[in-house]
């Protein structure tokens, strides 16, 4: 079976322009950050740890394509979520000791929508189901801190499981489904910041960009939050997270994106 899902993606989402943004932003950050006087900072020499459940509501939009021809639109963008998403699970864990840490990021998303075929009498229409499992581990290297801002850079994995199934109801001819599924893993490179804004507020920004043409041909996110700082061992977090994926391998082809807003709250211990 051949699976193909499109997504509309900016135009100068290329893989060169976007790597050339992340390690030029992080060098740029560097310097500005090596140009500031040094500055004391209080550390915890042992390790700390933090958890971040939280809740994405990501629209998925794309093309599927049926066994034997059959091309079927799947688009449910964040206005059409609460239709599409069947059920989700998602979660941030981060371990850091000093200026390193590594951060594992969990998101499962399973979408559903309905399709019509009102040009064909062979079949009524049917369902079209994306399940989207994610999990990427990703090391950071605290390489600027200062008292309103801090830089880390680093790099890791993120592995994909990708299952398509499509349903047709029965015309003229029999109900009939199709399925693909497919999994790999990319490498990536990363960078995350923050800005503090009052003794309450910040702003964090995250991206990363990967795949190279080894398991995916691109992968990359973008993400960026408003935060909370409620307690000192807990801050809410309010955002903005897009994912995309463009994979052609192994007779199913991926070319996705995942995108719209979540809310989540970070526990430190």
């Amino acid at each position: 079976m051949t699976v193909r899902t499109a997504t509309r993606r900016p135009d100068s989402a290329s893989p060169r322009k976007i790597a050339n943004l992340t390690i030029g932003g992080a060098l740029l950050a560097g310097l500005f950050g090596a140009a500031q006087p040094a500055v004391a900072q209080t550390r915890n020499d042992g390790w700390e740890f933090s958890l971040s459940p939280y809740v994405w509501f990501a629209g998925v939009s794309g093309d599927v394509t049926l066994p034997r021809g059959g091309n079927r639109d799947f688009s449910a963008d964040f206005g059409d979520v609460f239709d599409s998403l069947k059920f989700g699970a998602m979660a941030t864990a981060e371990a850091r000791r000093g200026r390193f840490g590594v951060v594992l990021d969990f998101v499962y998303l399973e979408n559903e929508e309905g399709f019509n075929s009102p040009r064909s009498i062979a079949v009524r229409g049917g369902d079209t189901r994306l399940t989207t499992t994610e999990l990427s581990v990703v090391g950071l290297f605290r390489a600027v801190e200062q008292p309103g801002y801090w830089l880390d850079v680093g790099g890791g994995l993120r592995a994909w499981w990708l299952d398509t199934d499509v349903s047709a109801n029965q015309g003229l001819l029999a109900g009939r489904s199709a399925s693909a599924s497919s999994n790999w893993v990319d490498p990536l490179i990363a960078a995350r910041g923050q800005v503090r804004l009052s003794e309450a507020f910040s702003l964090t920004a995250y991206g990363d960009v990967g795949g190279f043409d080894t398991g995916s041909k691109l992968t990359w996110q973008a993400i960026g939050s408003l935060d909370w700082r409620i307690t000192p061992a807990i801050i809410g977090r309010a955002g903005w997270r897009y994912m995309a994926v463009d994979r052609s391998r192994d007779n199913v082809e991926a070319d996705i994106a995942m995108s719209g807003p979540f809310l989540g709250v970070t526990f430190r211990f």
